[in-house]
């Protein structure tokens, strides 16, 4: 039972890893448009807060009650290859889950 844990804690581990890499260039271009000084940014102030605490959730997830059994939390709706990940990782765990049971 302990390797099957530690192999579910590096599989959301590894998937939030690339869920931060996904939305990193969000945050890279609203930094470098607040920095020049840009008088509109690509994301809204409050888009820019959904992304942050998002990634906050993501980077903290060893937290969460239960974890490593734990969904993933929803990226904002604009973020879109994280979003298309999520559908992918949501579909591997509930795959893995039905092998799990079916075993």
């Amino acid at each position: 039972m302990e390797h099957l844990t530690g192999s579910r804690e590096s599989v959301v581990l590894s998937n939030c890893r690339a869920l931060l890499e996904a939305t990193r260039p969000y945050v890279e271009r609203y930094n470098d448009e607040i920095f020049i000084g840009s008088p509109e940014t690509t994301l809204t102030r409050e888009q820019m807060l959904q992304l942050v605490h998002y990634r906050l959730n993501l980077g903290s997830i060893k937290k969460f009650a239960g974890f490593p059994n734990v969904r993933l939390p929803n990226a904002p709706s604009f973020c879109v290859e994280a979003r298309v990940l999520e559908v992918q990782f949501r579909q591997q765990d509930d795959l893995d889950l039905l092998e799990s049971l079916s075993a």
